[in-house]
């Protein structure tokens, strides 16, 4: 795999020509994570609360993506927008198609074809970038442990993408994907073997 990732630089709202009197809108943006992803989603549904469908599909990264249809027919929807995610090459990217039911059937081929084209739009408008390719990891350990985890992640420029707080400190963190072995080995050499960084693919 390689050390770069191709993402979104920012996030881009645009609506494309109505088809057949339904109206689609294409949001898309970058996602370090599903987390990340899913709060993107949930803006968007708060944002047009009386759409008929909010589609969507995520790529963290190769093997970690994700897609709904939010009822449309199986396939129709987040399938092909996820197959133009994949044919730019994008990681780290979430798009969602909201769509407002235009009162006229589009069938199972025009859907496909309305949801990819919206998903085209976007990607071809958003601005990109190209930074480091990273994994999700998540750890815990105690709180006397904090300072010499710290200074590994600091080593590594690890970014914390969540940490709590209670009985132990339970972290969730971003590591470039070319060190993600070396840091699991330095956290555990550091904390003596008793914290193990294991990475995040827990489906969502």
């Amino acid at each position: 795999m390689g050390d770069e990732v191709r993402r979104p630089a920012a996030e881009l709202t645009l609506e494309i020509d109505p088809i057949r009197g339904s109206r689609f809108i294409a949001d898309i943006g970058p996602a370090a994570d599903a987390d990340a992803a899913a709060a993107l989603v949930d803006r968007v549904r708060h944002r047009e609360p009386g759409a008929t469908h909010h589609c969507f599909a995520w790529r963290i990264a190769p093997g970690q993506c994700r897609t709904n249809d939010d009822g449309e027919p199986g396939g129709t929807a987040g399938r092909p927008m996820l197959q133009r995610i994949e044919s730019a090459g994008l990681e780290q990217v979430v798009l969602v198609v909201t769509r407002y039911y235009g009162g006229t059937k589009l069938g199972t081929g025009g859907l496909i074809r309305a949801y990819g084209a919206a998903a085209r739009a976007a990607l071809d408008a958003v601005p990109l970038e190209v930074g480091v390719a990273t994994v999700a990891m998540r750890l815990e350990h105690e709180f006397e442990q904090s300072s010499a985890v710290a200074a590994v992640l600091a080593a590594f420029a690890a970014e914390v993408l969540r940490a709590d707080y209670a009985m132990s400190v339970r972290l969730r963190v971003a590591v470039p994907r070319a060190d993600a072995e070396r840091f699991v080995l330095a956290v555990g050499e550091a904390t003596g073997g008793r914290v193990v960084p294991r990475p995040d693919q827990e489906p969502r």
